[in-house]
């Protein structure tokens, strides 16, 4: 079962089925005013009456149901079968009243059928079509017991050909009802390949974190909410210590998987942390360099940030084999500034990393600490 949709859109749109289906039924009733005006039809005043106060309760009460959102504690939010059954019971008093013009009135009972073609399986249909057969039938057999003038073989007949209808309704409609929820299936399978495509084109291949071109994006959308709303963000720019030599010494296996543990370390800790909100993302800048954003984060709780992530890898939270190899990172840190392109920000976190580099590695510095800035 599909998780309801409580959106104002769907709302929007069962209120607008809920308005046809009402002006289908009013439709009826005009016609039948209109043979009154003719002189076709022949009923007294209160049955006008009761066809119009009987179209206005049960369409009031589909109304009041969506207006109120009660509808969405039903398992068909839509209230799609429930209409539909109000309707037929409408519309079964024509059959009643109007002896004369049943066959006439049997087009009467058909559209409402149809409101279920794209929406109903085919028990839902059976089980419409079983009350439509069976409240007419009850039309015809009270109006018999209390008139006594019907045709009996005509009665049958008409009875007979309403179930060929109904069957014939029901087996299109429930088909297109089908063909409708496997459109509907391959839609969302198509949207979730569609995801999929979008989050392996935003990832790096090797270490599953965001790549260059998703860190441009995220960058931009970062710097228009500071300056529009002066939310500041920091920028921590990381390099792995030596990994050339791990390449050499090792192999770029070994590197590549370096590469894919560092990434899930720090990934790991961040969601651990207390520090970092769940809102930082991670990115491979290229090479072993990857940039860390941590959005609403101020250059001193950034460099705090780094500064225990270093702490941990050193701690050996990181196991790689062979077993004695040791890895540790640099890391420059920036704050954004007023009217700072994106790109002056990741400079200026470079520089704080080459300085870091220059002191002896395995050191984070933030970029305000810098003498000389870009």
């Amino acid at each position: 079962m599909h998780k309801k949709d409580t959106s104002q859109g769907a709302q929007r749109l069962r209120l607008q089925r809920w308005a046809t289906g009402f002006c289908t039924q009013l439709i009826g009733l005009l016609l039948y005013l209109f043979g009154q005006w003719l002189g076709v039809i022949n009923t007294p005043a209160w049955v006008t009456w009761q066809l119009a106060i009987s179209l206005i309760a049960c369409c009031g009460l589909c109304l009041y149901l969506l207006l109120s959102q009660k509808n969405l504690r039903f398992s068909d939010p839509g209230l799609t079968e429930l209409q539909i059954l109000l309707g037929i019971l409408w519309s079964s008093q024509f059959y009643f009243f109007l002896p004369t013009l049943r066959g006439e009135v049997l087009a009467v009972f058909l559209p409402f059928l149809f409101f279920g073609a794209y929406y109903f399986n085919h028990w839902q249909y059976a089980r419409v079509s079983l009350f439509a057969f069976a409240i007419n039938a009850a039309a015809v057999g009270v109006s018999s017991y209390l008139y006594g003038n019907a045709d009996l073989r005509l009665e049958l007949y008409r009875l007979v050909l309403f179930a060929a209808l109904l069957t014939a309704i029901s087996i299109i409609g429930s088909r297109l009802s089908a063909v409708r929820r496997a459109l509907r299936r391959s839609q969302r399978e198509l949207e979730q390949s569609n995801q999929r495509i979008r989050q392996q084109s935003q990832l790096d291949e090797l270490t599953h974190t965001f790549n260059r071109r998703h860190l441009d994006e995220q960058l931009n959308v970062l710097q228009q909410k500071f300056a529009l709303h002066n939310q500041v963000f920091s920028v921590v720019m990381l390099d792995l210590d030596h990994f050339k030599q791990i390449n050499d010494q090792h192999g770029h296996l070994v590197g590549d998987d370096v590469l894919k543990q560092f990434a899930a370390f720090v990934k790991r800790h961040l969601r651990e942390s207390d520090s970092a909100s769940n809102l930082s993302s991670l990115a491979r800048f290229g090479g072993e360099e990857f940039v860390l954003l941590l959005p609403k984060t101020t250059e001193e709780q950034a460099l705090q940030c780094a500064n225990r992530l270093l702490e941990a890898l050193q701690q050996g939270a990181l196991s790689i084999e062979p077993n004695t190899l040791e890895l540790s990172f640099s890391a420059g840190v920036a704050q954004i500034e007023s009217n700072e392109a994106a790109e002056q920000l990741l400079l200026r976190a470079d520089l704080a990393l080459y300085q870091a580099k220059q002191q002896g590695r395995q050191r984070c510095i933030a970029a305000s600490s810098l003498t000389c800035k870009a």
